[in-house]
């Protein structure tokens, strides 16, 4: 675990522990507390949850979600903003994603 764990952290996300589950967490550049959890399990287990959600990631939904609370509590008023900070968020998701790949193989 210590393995998955220092990748995880090298791509400068956070992970915590949080009992049946860990949660992995980033600021994105809109300054988002971006976080998703995974399920304690094998590396192998781990690895393949983050790798899949990763790839489940929609960009288009997760902006979406944010287009009815902007300008509320920091979330930024501009679509436009909220669009691109999902990409960055999809784009950080999947330089984690491959990295695990290439390292934990």
């Amino acid at each position: 675990m210590k393995k998955l764990f220092r990748i995880i952290e090298s791509q400068d996300w956070n992970i915590e522990d949080e009992g049946d589950s860990y949660r992995i967490s980033k600021y994105s550049n809109a300054g988002e507390d971006f976080s998703f959890s995974i399920s304690k399990g094998t590396l192998t287990e781990m690895k393949e949850a983050i790798i899949d959600y990763a790839e489940d990631f929609d960009a288009g939904e997760h902006a979406a979600f944010w287009v009815e609370h902007r300008n509320v509590a920091g979330t930024p008023q501009s679509i436009r903003e909220l669009l691109d900070d999902a990409d960055s968020i999809d784009k950080m998701l999947q330089e984690l994603s491959e990295k695990l790949e290439e390292e934990l193989k």
